[in-house]
């Protein structure tokens, strides 16, 4: 797994093809732009790609609306952040004939890009002239970290990071119905046990069983919010532009992560046949050096010298098969 991160490090990450489809979350996945990548790999690129901008893209502005007026949205529900920038109009998005506006919003700190999420995707209560401000699902600009990301390995070449977000919501969907029928469990048992302790003190049984119930419908009430995706990259191979089968998503927190994980790891896709290997994203590998990580390439390689080859004719014997592959290197 560690062998093959480096492909994030060494920013094997290719703009493709603009993808705009919008999912059943109200998210939107696509490409920054291809000068966003900054220069090619070089020796210093482990740390800067170690620690990306904390940022979120928003899509479905106005156009008649200008960096002020996203940023008293933002101050008006006392959302912190650090600056709001305008993207150029090839990496706005647009929902309609109307013509919309796509801004970064650059934070200081994940917890407070978390809280502008949960706003966007879980509560949809940011608008600017009736439009619904939307999140797009960032691919490179994600900040991959082992405390909310996952690894992905073993993808079908054709999966695309819109067909992993759309089955990753599903699981997400199934998982919400899950949650809000154990609350609604535990509820029922908070209150029968708060019920058998009532009716041994019958001094002040009445008032204190309105108590706990009262109690109980407010933790029933409280809305479970469904988890959601940040980012998601599909590693692709810089000259083919082929994926190379493999995938970093990052999660709003580490449950989402689990959830995935429990989900995914040894199983299928929906739509795919393939077994996915998925674990917890590790970033230890791209600190390496370049150096360091193409002698350990060198040495993986020694450890697999055996070769299965079936479909020879039955005339063919060993000294034969000798003969053949010697001239490729030492049998």
């Amino acid at each position: 797994m560690q062998n093959l991160i480096q492909d994030y490090q060494e920013k094997m990450i290719t703009d493709g093809a603009s993808v705009t489809e919008l999912n059943r979350s109200n998210q939107i996945i696509r490409p920054m732009s291809p000068e966003s990548l900054g220069s090619p790999t070089s020796p210093q690129s482990p740390k800067a790609l170690s620690r990306p901008e904390i940022c979120l893209v928003i899509d479905n502005l106005p156009a008649a609306s200008g960096k002020s007026k996203i940023e008293y949205v933002l101050k008006k529900k006392n959302l912190d952040f650090e600056n709001v920038v305008l993207l150029s109009p090839h990496e706005s998005v647009q929902f309609g004939p109307k013509p919309t506006l796509s801004f970064k919003i650059i934070f200081r700190s994940r917890e407070d890009l978390m809280a502008t999420a949960k706003e966007l995707v879980n509560k949809q209560s940011l608008k600017i002239e009736q439009n619904v401000l939307q999140m797009r699902i960032l691919k490179d600009k994600a900040q991959f970290n082992p405390e909310t990301s996952i690894f992905v390995r073993n993808l079908n070449p054709g999966c695309t990071e819109v067909e992993l977000i759309s089955e990753i919501n599903q699981v997400f969907r199934y998982n919400l119905i899950y949650r809000n029928e154990m609350l609604k469990w535990e509820t029922k048992v908070k209150e029968k046990a708060a019920e058998k302790a009532e009716e041994k003190k019958t001094h002040n049984k009445n008032s204190k069983r309105q108590k706990n119930q009262e109690s109980s419908r407010n933790q029933a009430k409280e809305k479970i919010s469904q988890y959601f995706v940040l980012g998601c990259l599909i590693i692709k191979n810089r000259q083919t532009l082929q994926s190379k089968r493999i995938a970093f998503i990052d999660f709003e927190c580490a449950d989402a992560a689990k959830v995935i994980i429990k989900a995914w790891n040894e199983r299928k896709m929906e739509i795919y046949p393939n077994r996915l290997d998925v674990i917890m994203f590790n970033h230890e590998h791209i600190k390496m050096s370049l150096e360091q990580r193409r002698e350990r390439s060198k040495t993986r390689e020694k450890q697999f010298t055996n070769l299965f080859v079936i479909g020879f004719p039955d005339e063919i014997d060993e000294k034969r098969m000798f003969d053949i592959f010697f001239q490729y290197g030492e049998v």
